[in-house]
């Protein structure tokens, strides 16, 4: 046993090892082992699972194949699966799909022939997965070292430990977090966090940085380490921390280290079906089969009314999307009686397709909001008095009183739009300019009616992240609401007057016990937004959801689906994908087009039942996860500053 004041510091070694999983049905992959710069083998890793379906279990043996002992070894992989319990080890992190799992102390020497096993278990993903990217880190005896990060590209904080020094009582352990990324990665060139966690039964006696003392909080067997101003992470930045302890208890070495990030760990984008499992990349014989897992229910005519008022939680249909027109709405629309909800051109609903499928916003309220801000799918009756651009709808004519605005339909002002830029560095270049993006001609055949639909649809979700992101458990509140609306109305009226506005009703802390008995939220705490903003955004949004007899539909040709990508391709400028990898993700959707098309006959394709479905096929090529991060440092400060 180390005494402290003796110190042995180890190098780490990186040792690449082959790997052998078997999975039902399957058979196991035996791969030669990675050779180190030496050209010696060092080990081989084997894992075999046993998948109940709810549930599985999985073992795992490191086989130490070469002359050396290998000491406080720790092995990496990522794996699509949620492993929940870990035995005969400690489960040291677990970021996204990548785990690192280390020895459990008795077990951390595996000497030169010989092996050490654990095991695990947790929940299985949605298709049969093997862990992959496995590596194993160990320190040769007598040597030393620090905490080594893992390789990139990483969309998640990189955080590694070692305990360099340890007796009977006490440990000092090192912590090394960085964006070990040093060019541009999806979800991983800036990292925003709130803090770091980890498990121990342990008493921390301290955590210091090169910088000074730093703050942290113990709660039973769970540390929360509080970086403040060193909690913001660009490009190949990084941040020591040493940590010391007083040992006790069952697990006293910390482990299970975790970064929290300026985000809600909880905020829901739901999953909506996925392609069938027949579907891959570059498949040239494509077929129906491929694209529809049930043609009788893909084609059904009959649905169900809406049931959702914001986020899409519950959709009526798996892979239609229900844009349904209205004859009249009960509520005045600007003054406005008798307002009817219609929709003027594919590129509008194309615009409010992608805010679906994308950041699962319920098509009805963005046609609301649309139709209250600019009268974008709202015409008028000739008793309105507004004679605008006449159209003629069932025999009637009918007016559509939109204006053509810098800022959009769904009227995205500047400083929205460059809070967009700030906080979604993923989706805007930095020098993106707002006209560009939301600026509308009054003419339904106007591509911007798609970009200005994402850019809005992306404002909208910086003001949910940003309600969500605070500490006041925003999930449990809509939980325990009495009113169905509550997170549309306070979204909504956020968006509206602004989150300040909205925090400073102080709905969710001090009146949080009234607004959870309330009825109607935005009645209660006088909050209808500008104008009757928001229960005239809830009047339409009602009504289209309950109103299924007249759904949107128009023919798509592929002119309309490139025009479409080509507004998309505005929200993916830095990089990711490449070129050619839009390129291919065109191939396959041209693919699906030509298979789609069959079933009506000619060189076009339905917005109801196909347009979707094409979507997704474009989505398996564009990077994940689909909805990145807000991030930066203007966005950990907002969160942290907000007045609650």
């Amino acid at each position: 046993m180390n005494r402290l004041g003796r110190l042995f510091f180890y190098p780490v070694m990186f040792l690449l090892l082959s790997g052998a999983c078997s999975l039902p049905g399957q058979p196991s992959d035996q791969d030669d082992g990675s050779i180190l710069p030496d050209g010696s083998d060092r080990a081989e890793v084997s894992f075999e699972i046993s998948n109940w379906g709810s549930s599985f279990n999985f073992s795992a043996t490191i086989q130490n194949t070469s002359q050396k002992p290998l000491s406080d070894w720790v092995l990496e992989f990522d794996w699509d699966w949620k492993i929940t319990s870990v035995w005969s080890a400690a489960l040291v992190s677990h970021q996204g799909n990548h785990y690192i799992i280390g020895h459990a102390g008795w077990n951390r020497v595996i000497p030169p022939g010989g092996s050490v096993s654990f095991g695990g278990g947790g929940v299985p993903g949605a298709q049969n997965s093997r862990p992959e990217n496995i590596l194993v880190k160990s320190a040769e005896e007598g040597d030393g070292g620090s905490p080594v990060l893992p390789d990139p590209p990483l969309g998640e904080l990189g955080v590694a430990y070692k305990t360099m020094q340890q007796d009977e009582v006490r440990f000092v352990g090192k912590l090394l977090a960085g964006n070990v990324n040093t060019s541009y990665v999806w979800n991983g060139s800036y990292f925003a966090i709130q803090s770091i966690s980890l498990n121990t039964t342990s008493g921390i006696d301290s955590i210091t940085s090169p910088d000074g003392t730093v703050g942290f909080t113990q709660d039973g067997n769970l540390t929360t380490i509080s970086l403040g101003w060193q909690s913001l992470f660009p490009l190949d930045k990084r941040v020591t921390l040493d940590i010391k302890g007083t040992k006790s208890g069952a697990q006293p070495l910390p482990s299970n280290f975790k970064a929290h990030y300026a985000r809600a760990d909880d905020i829901i984008y739901p999953e909506h079906l996925k392609l069938p499992s027949s579907w891959s990349k570059g498949k040239i014989n494509l077929t129906e089969a491929d694209l529809i897992h049930d043609k009788a229910g893909y084609y059904a005519q009959q649905i169900d009314p809406v049931t959702d008022t914001f986020i899409m939680y519950n959709p009526p249909h798996p892979t239609q999307i229900l844009i349904c027109q209205v004859d009249a709405v009960p509520y005045p629309v600007n003054t406005v009686d008798g307002v009817r909800i219609y929709v003027p051109g594919q590129y509008v609903a194309m615009g409010i397709g992608l805010v679906y499928e994308f950041l699962k916003i319920n098509p009805h309220y963005m046609a609301a909001l649309g139709t209250k801000e600019n009268f974008a799918l709202g015409v008028v009756p000739p008793e309105a008095g507004n004679m605008n651009n006449p159209l003629m709808i069932d025999g009637e004519t009918w007016y559509w009183p939109i204006v053509a605005h810098p800022d959009g339909p769904y009227q995205q002002e500047k400083g929205n739009f460059d809070d967009c830029v700030k906080h979604f560095k993923d989706y805007f270049p930095s020098n993106a300019f707002h006209d560009d993006y939301t600026a509308i001609r009054a003419d339904p055949d106007d591509p911007n009616w798609i970009s200005s639909a994402f850019s809005s649809g992306l404002s909208i979700t910086i003001t949910r992240e940003t309600i969500y992101g605070v500490p006041v458990d925003f999930n449990e509140f809509l939980r325990q609401a009495a009113d169905p609306w509550a997170e549309f109305a306070i979204t909504t009226f956020a968006y509206n007057r602004g989150v300040s506005n909205f925090f400073a009703k102080k709905v969710l802390t001090t009146h949080r016990q009234r607004a959870l008995s309330a009825n109607d939220i935005s009645e209660e705490f006088d909050m209808g937004g500008f104008a009757s903003h928001v229960p005239t955004v809830r009047a339409i949004v009602a009504a289209m959801n309950k109103d299924t007899r007249d759904v949107y539909d128009a023919e798509l040709g592929w002119t309309d689906m490139q025009t479409m990508f080509q507004e998309l391709r505005m929200f993916y400028r830095n990089g990711v994908p490449s070129d050619g990898q839009w390129n291919d993700m065109l191939a396959d959707v041209k693919r699906a087009f030509d298979v789609l098309k069959k079933h009506w006959g000619g060189n076009t394709v339905s917005f109801r039942y196909d347009f979707l479905t094409l979507l997704r096929v474009a989505k398996e090529h564009l990077p994940k996860p689909y909805n990145p991060r807000p991030t930066g440092d203007d966005w950990y400060y907002l969160l942290q500053n907000a007045a609650l």
